[in-house]
């Protein structure tokens, strides 16, 4: 787990709105833990959300703005969290009233959500 959240900050401090917040919460149930990173970040086109966790794929404000890394984060972080019996979720545009420009980059409110099984082994 520790590597699946190195690369999640890595990307976050990457593609964040500069001086915007993270928001990170915790839910806690008898079957499974949540940690919730939410985050005004870097666009990601509803025809990338598919391909998002795929190795060696970059978005495209990522590559326009040369942020844009190997492609391996967000593949590694579901690897990991796969193999621990969790799932992870990227949700794009949680709150369209959050969407701004930014030196005519467009960053949206998103959010990465982790879930992991307190039962699986």
């Amino acid at each position: 787990m520790s590597v699946s959240l190195c690369h999640i900050f890595d990307n976050i401090t990457k593609y964040i709105l500069p001086r915007s917040d993270l928001n990170i919460s915790f839910e806690d149930t008898s079957e499974y833990i949540k940690l919730v990173f939410d985050m005004i970040s870097l666009r990601v086109e509803e025809s990338e959300l598919e391909n998002l966790f795929t190795e060696n794929i970059s978005g495209k404000w990522s590559e326009k703005t040369g942020l844009a890394g190997n492609g391996i984060g967000m593949f590694v972080v579901k690897r990991l969290i796969l193999l621990n019996k969790g799932t992870v979720i990227f949700i794009s545009r949680v709150d369209k009233n959050k969407s701004v420009l930014f030196e005519n980059v467009p960053y949206d409110n998103n959010v990465i959500e982790i879930k992991l099984n307190k039962n699986c082994c």
